[in-house]
Formats: C-alpha cells, structure tokens, sequence
C-alpha cells in the first residue's frame, strides 16, 4: 500500500494541571468515546471557521460578573493539519482572556456556576460532574449513562436541575452529594419536556421548553416556552413555535433574566434561515425581539443582566452583548 503522509508536529501546549481521576478511572472505553467524538465533531471543520458550528459554548457567568466558565471543543484544521494549543475540555477564564484555567480535560458542555461562587456543574461523557473549585476536586454525581443536558443548580444550591431527552425521564432533580436522583416531569401520551430547565428564584418553579400534542400542526407536536411548579404541577404556557414560525424541534435554550422580567432562549425560523438565533421575549411571553442575525445559541444572563454572553454563530466562539443587541463585543473568535 502507498506510504501514509507523516503526521504534522504537535505544537506546544499550555501547561495545565494533571488529568483528574475520573478520567482514568474511565479507562479505554472513555479514551475510545472521546475520540470518537472528538471525531465527529472535527471532521467537517476546515481553515475558515464553518458558520454554524460552535467551538466554544455552554458558557455562564461567575457570581461577580468578572469569570466565565465554559466548554471548548479543539480546533482542527484540515488545510494545515494544524491543531490549536487549547485542548477540548471546560474552562474558567476572566473576561478580558487572561487567568485561563483548565477545570477537566475532554468533550463536555452546558456549564453552571453556582450562586455562591464555589462549585461548577457540567455534563461530560453522559454524565453529572461537580467541580468543588476551592479544593479543585472533581466529582461524579450520575452514573447511569442517559444522555443529560442543561443542569443547573437551584437557587439555594442544594439541588441540581437537569434534562434526559427520553420519555419517562424529562426533567429531574438530583442533590449536589448526588442522593434523591428523581424525574420532576417525565412526560407521557400528551407531553413531554423538550428541553431546559431554569430555576426561579423561589426554587419552586422551573422555565423549560415543552412538547405538547397538536392534531392541527404537521407531526402533531408543538413545542412552547412554559413554566410549571417543581412538584409538576401547574403548568402554564407562554409562547408556542408555531405561531412564532420556529421550527417545532429547534426552539431551546430558555434562561431567565435576574430581575426575572424577562426570557432569553435561541431558535430556527421556518424558510431560508440557515441559523438559530437569540430571542428574547417578557415573562409573560409577549413582546418577542430577535436579539441576533448572524448565528447565535446558549445565550446567559450576566449577574446585574447588564450583558448576555453567547455563543457566536460568526465566530465560533463566545460574544458578549447588551440585552437589546447592541454593544456587540467578542470574547474568544475562530475565524
């Protein structure tokens, strides 16, 4: 067979800290699955950034409003062969780009920092991780192998939020020392959680999207931004996907505003729009503006809801803007 070209040097990366233990303990069946993905995620990239791909997101804000903490998947270039220096793994980094810290090696996303400043959530290889940041341990809270999403710590701390995209599981509670794991809304023939979910600050109510039966639309689903107790009960619909022109599975991402007045959370529009962008609308669902145009998703709150920080669908990577859009500024960009 024909000689394989040589691989291209590694160039030199960052020194960061050791590989923590729930990487090892994994094995070569992790080491396998994040290649893979690693994979999957790299295949399609060239030289030039691909307008809607993300290698930056998940991102959220530290209690100070100075850090954020956010997901980075590594950049591969095709033309090059180039790799850059910053690995695939969540981040701790301040605003102005400087103080970067790597919490964990590895593919992960949808990050959450605790209202006490003390303590990350992410998810990783399927699973529930907490980091403790003063003693920089890392701790599995799931070990169930269900694809999670969007965890997110209760306004008291004590509880995290989290979404399994499988019917009978939907939206779930665990405590932070990983007890009580329970489903909140698992749906049924009706039903179904979509995605979410965000806490209110009197921990008894969560923000979410929905699937809800429809015999008037095509498929017989729609999805609606809605709000509903903690014990399941209660629940109110604020905005639906299809009087909005959204596609039914591509409305997600609702986050609350601190002063609780009003709802980010990213979307497709229907026909030629080829990106999700960030909408933002009341908390009684009215009043709906689009905040961005060129590609937007997993847009956060800044602690004072002076700034959003997303992820840009022009860049890549993180952005930061004013909660009508303006001010535009980037944080991290692979163009």
């Amino acid at each position: 067979r024909p000689d394989r070209p040589k691989r291209p040097e590694k160039p030199d990366r960052p020194n960061r800290p050791e590989r923590p233990d729930w990487e090892i303990k994994m094995g070569k069946m992790t080491y396998k699955m994040i290649l893979l993905l690693f994979y999957c995620v790299t295949a399609n990239c060239g030289h030039k950034f691909e307008r809607g791909y993300y290698h930056d997101d998940g991102a959220c804000f530290s209690p100070d409003g100075n850090y954020i903490a956010f997901a980075h998947a590594q950049v591969y270039y095709q033309e090059s062969g180039a790799v850059d220096t910053l690995v695939s793994g969540i981040y701790i980094m301040k605003l102005d780009g400087t103080e970067l810290k790597l919490v964990c090696e590895g593919i992960g996303n949808n990050v959450d920092w605790s209202s006490d400043g003390k303590m990350l959530v992410f998810n990783a290889q399927n699973e529930l991780w907490l980091y403790i940041i003063e003693k920089d341990s890392l701790i599995q809270l799931t070990n169930d192998g269900e694809i999670k999403h969007s965890a997110r710590f209760s306004p008291n701390n004590k509880k995290i939020a989290y979404y399994i995209p499988f019917v009978g599981k939907g939206i779930c509670v665990i405590n932070i020392d990983g007890t009580n794991n329970h489903s909140i809304f698992p749906g049924d023939e009706n039903f179904g959680p979509a995605c979410g979910p965000d806490w209110f600050k009197s921990g008894d109510k969560f923000l979410f999207v929905g699937w809800f039966r429809d015999p008037t639309v095509d498929g017989g689903w729609c999805t609606a931004l809605c709000y509903a107790d903690t014990t399941g009960e209660n629940l109110v619909k604020l905005l639906d996907a299809e009087s909005m022109g959204f596609h039914n599975d591509q409305f997600r991402g609702p986050t609350l505003s601190p002063d609780e007045k009003e709802i980010l959370f990213y979307a497709l529009k229907k026909g030629k729009e080829q990106n999700q962008e960030i909408w933002k609308v009341n908390i009684d669902g009215t009043n709906p503006r689009q905040l961005t145009h060129r590609g937007g998703e997993d847009p956060c709150w800044s602690p004072d809801g002076k700034w959003i920080i997303f992820s840009d669908g022009s860049t890549g990577g993180l952005s930061l803007m004013s909660p009508d859009g303006s001010n535009y500024r980037k944080i991290t960009s692979y163009e």
